[in-house]
Formats: structure tokens, C-alpha cells, sequence
């Protein structure tokens, strides 16, 4: 039995929001330990010496350190659940994912329900359609074009992430790519 410790996996999304941020990370934790990963929490905004951050100084210590655990992890589980919203993850957590992917590591996203993007968009904003001979779908509420390429999330992300509708099978994914030589 190894006591090095296993992959290292960010856990990224907006979990630091949620009135039971503990209670999440502590079993979002006790998934990883399960399946021999070391999950990386995102920063606090507290500095080295205990002192709590606020304000810009806060914000430029949580950019910064959460993107050295992104760089020093093996891959990253990214919840991309809507966010204060029905259909767009967290912005800050789309960015984690970008920078995770830009970097090579392997990235698990968590969305419940994983439906078609598209069919998403049409139940959230309802359905127009674009004048002309083209007649292309578009959303009733900001009339912008439907994209709808068959994925859970925006092509970008579907296309970047392996997306699953749970943790653990998004953590049994990454057990199985994450390598620990990152």
C-alpha cells in the first residue's frame, strides 16, 4: 500500500457560494479519497499570515492561487451546474476549465441532467425563428441564434470536458486519466 498521495484534482466551481460549502467539499473530499485522489479545494481569501483579504487584494491572491492549484494538479472536476441562472455555468469556473485545458490536464464536468444544449436554450427561452430564406432557429427571449451542436454545455465546453451527470462517475473518470507527474 502507497502513502504517497494519489493524483492531486482541483475541485472547481461554485461551490465556495453555497451555504453548505463545508459539508460539500468535506464529501466531495471523502469521493476522492475513495477513488485514491487528493482533492485540491480553491483558495480562501486569507494570506500567509492568517490575515483575511478583502477588496482587490483578495481577488488578485484567489486569481493567483487558484491558478498555481489548477498548475500543480492532475486534472480538475468542474461542476458547471447553471449558475444564479437556468442555463450558464459559473463564469469564474469556465475560466478554471479553459486554463486546466490550455494546460493539458483532463477535465471531468459535473452537470445534473446533462440535456442537449440546444433543447435547453428552447425550454428556458422559447423558440423564433430568424426571418428570411435561411430560417434559422432562435431563442424567443434575446433572439440569438440557437446553438445546437448536440452537447450538454456550449461547444466549447462539450468539446474540452468529458461531462458527466454525477461526481462520482466524473471521479472515477479522472482516476482513471490523471496521471500523478503533473
Amino acid at each position: 500500500m502507497s502513502l504517497l498521495p494519489g493524483p492531486r484534482i482541483y475541485l472547481a466551481g461554485p461551490t465556495v457560494f453555497f451555504r453548505d460549502a463545508q459539508a460539500v467539499f468535506a464529501r466531495l473530499a471523502a469521493l476522492c479519497r475513495a477513488r485514491g485522489l487528493e482533492p485540491v479545494r480553491p483558495a480562501e481569501p486569507v494570506d500567509p499570515d492568517g490575515r483575511v483579504l478583502a477588496g482587490a487584494q483578495a481577488a488578485r491572491h484567489l486569481y493567483e492561487q487558484n491558478t498555481r492549484r489548477i498548475r500543480q494538479a492532475s486534472g480538475v472536476l468542474a461542476d458547471l451546474r447553471p449558475f444564479r441562472g437556468e442555463l450558464e455555468p459559473d463564469s469564474g469556473t469556465v475560466f478554471e476549465v479553459g486554463f486546466a485545458c490550455a494546460l493539458g490536464k483532463p477535465v471531468a464536468a459535473v452537470v445534473p441532467a446533462p440535456r442537449d444544449w440546444g433543447a435547453r436554450i428552447r425550454a428556458a427561452c422559447g423558440q423564433g425563428v430568424r426571418p428570411g430564406p435561411d430560417g434559422l432557429p432562435m431563442d424567443a427571449r434575446y433572439d440569438m441564434l440557437i446553438e445546437d451542436f448536440g452537447g450538454a454545455l456550449n461547444l466549447m465546453l462539450s468539446e474540452s470536458c468529458q461531462v458527466f451527470a454525477t461526481e462520482e462517475l466524473a471521479l472515477d473518470w479522472l482516476a482513471s486519466v490523471a496521471s500523478t507527474n503533473c
